[in-house]
């Protein structure tokens, strides 16, 4: 998380939502302390490069007891089925989700896209790692090396070597169904636009539908 604490709330309202616990690793006071409002573990850690940043919240959550960790950036939200999945999922080393819909609340449009089943390709966001395969693939040391330690973007694919290189390779856990919402509210490494050739338009209520109460009025205030 970083300087974007509107973002941030909704995604830790989503996490209420589900009932999941977060570690996060928060560059900025304001997300430090809507962390620990919201009740969950904050850690504060440089912003740049993200590789680093991503490295060093994946080496401090080994201090914690986990059999999965379940990985997503704070503009994520996701449906109440993927909590059956985790269900279905546990005994699979690597899996990740297909599907996605990028959302634009403040010009209320939608995309819907879908990554290759064959190879499996998981998208970034919404990847639940098995404790043993996160270890195997990526302890250096005393650390966990999971991204480039440079990288500012393309981090899915950074992560993608590292599992492979472990022998990982994605179960996708979504079928045909989008259980991810991706936020654009301006504040994205990459745009809404960027994806509007490589997706389908759909309807933005619809998108949305499936999402708490309180996290649709926090959305709707981008429109404010």
């Amino acid at each position: 998380m970083y300087d974007r604490p509107e973002v941030s709330r909704i995604f830790l309202e989503g996490a209420k939502r589900l009932g999941l616990p977060v570690l996060a690793g928060v560059s900025d006071v304001a997300s430090f302390n809507l962390v620990v409002k919201y009740g969950h573990s904050a850690h504060m850690i440089d912003n740049s490069p993200l590789g680093s940043k991503w490295n060093e919240i994946a080496t401090i959550a080994l201090d914690y007891n986990w059999s999965h960790l379940f990985v997503s950036g704070d503009d994520n939200l996701y449906h109440n089925g993927i909590l059956n999945l985790f269900d279905r999922y546990q005994h699979h080393m690597f899996a990740g989700l297909r599907n996605i819909t990028f959302v634009n609340p403040i010009q209320k449009k939608a995309i819907s896209m879908k990554y290759k089943k064959n190879p499996p390709i998981a998208i970034g966001t919404g990847r639940l790692i098995n404790r043993v395969a996160f270890i195997e693939a990526g302890k250096q040391k005393e650390k966990i090396v999971l991204w480039d330690y440079r990288a500012e973007r393309e981090l899915d694919f950074s992560n993608d070597l590292y599992l492979l290189q472990g022998g990982y390779m994605p179960s996708l856990m979504d079928g045909d169904d989008t259980l991810c919402i991706d936020l654009k509210t301006g504040s994205n490494i990459w745009s809404f636009e960027n994806f509007a050739s490589r997706g389908e338009s759909v309807d933005y209520q619809e998108a949305i539908s499936w999402l708490g109460d309180t996290e649709k009025e926090l959305i709707s205030n981008f429109n404010a």
